[in-house]
């Protein structure tokens, strides 16, 4: 169902990726990580899935609680895609490595992305 082990990470990844772009914030993060707790059977929940629902730290250290880094396969435009979520939802977005104009041009040219982010999160752009 979800994709979170070390061996299959594409959704924590997906998650993560939105995170760290600023289209979710660190309890919208949280809110996911309980709705995927609920979905799974308690043997597919990985420990550190509950451990990251009492997460407070600086975000560089969440890789630490997690205990390795997903597989990440976006492609860079998809990355782009993720901050004009953010700047869509009027988020303050710092360090984007993009502007706000492509950021949204990248967003506007994969859908997916925002299909993807609204079925993750049940957020409405």
């Amino acid at each position: 169902m979800w994709k979170v082990t070390k061996n299959d990470s594409e959704d924590l990844a997906f998650a993560l990726a939105c995170l760290f772009s600023q289209a979710i914030s660190l309890n919208e993060f949280k809110i996911w990580i309980v709705k995927v707790i609920e979905q799974l059977s308690y043997e597919e929940t990985p420990l550190y899935l509950f451990k990251l629902l009492d997460f407070n730290e600086s975000l560089f250290n969440i890789y630490n609680v997690v205990g390795f880094t997903p597989d990440e396969e976006l492609k860079l435009i998809e990355q782009y895609a993720l901050y004009g979520i953010a700047y869509l939802r009027d988020i303050n977005v710092y360090n984007a490595p993009c502007s706000r104009a492509s950021a949204i041009y990248a967003l506007s040219n994969y859908t997916e992305i925002k299909e993807k982010f609204t079925k993750f999160f049940d957020i409405k752009l």
